[in-house]
């Protein structure tokens, strides 16, 4: 994963392996997608695009949580149908940048 900062309240991480791809936008306690696939399976033949609007990931005691009416749009059944992923996804990008020891 990298990590660009883009102010001192948010940064971009690129998440890459595992079955979530793509751009998320962390911030001390949340993680929303800029640009993220929900892949079908390992393959990765087929997947769904989830944009900034899809879900909001709340980091709490250290773990993701993605509550049900968070989850929006046409990707609502990929978000769902992959949530555990989707969420390991999410807490290792906020990793990234704040079990590093820097603050935002």
């Amino acid at each position: 994963m990298r990590s660009y900062d883009m102010s001192e309240h948010w940064k971009l991480v690129s998440v890459d392996g595992g079955l979530v791809t793509g751009t998320v936008w962390v911030t001390r306690k949340h993680v929303r997608p800029v640009d993220v696939t929900v892949w079908d399976g390992p393959e990765r033949h087929s997947g769904r695009i989830v944009y900034s609007d899809g879900f909001t990931a709340f980091i709490e005691d250290g773990k993701a949580r993605i509550p049900d009416h968070m989850i929006h749009g046409l990707a609502e059944g990929d978000v769902r149908a992959s949530l555990v992923n989707v969420e390991a996804a999410c807490l290792a990008a906020w990793k990234t940048i704040y079990e590093k020891g820097v603050s935002a």
